[in-house]
């Protein structure tokens, strides 16, 4: 039987494993939005179909002016 010195340190990960762990799951997510968003599965409808077209709408709008701010920037005369 071998004698442990230290046996906290078997129960704990190593400092690099957080940061390994962690960069996996930054890594996973992005790949996972690439896929849904902007990998190319042709003219077909999907499963994300749906999804990336919701989320492009809401993106349109978002960095859009509507009508009234259009209006408001040309009474400033900034348009």
């Amino acid at each position: 039987m071998r004698r442990v010195l230290n046996a906290k340190a078997l129960h704990e990960p190593p400092a690099w494993s957080r940061r390994f762990h962690a960069a996996s799951i930054v890594i996973s997510l992005g790949a996972g939005l690439y896929t849904a968003l902007y990998y190319d599965n042709g003219s077909e409808n999907h499963v994300l179909s749906s999804f990336r077209q919701w989320f492009f709408d809401k993106m349109s709008r978002l960095t859009s002016l509507s009508d009234q701010d259009l209006a408001e920037l040309k009474a400033r005369d900034k348009i």
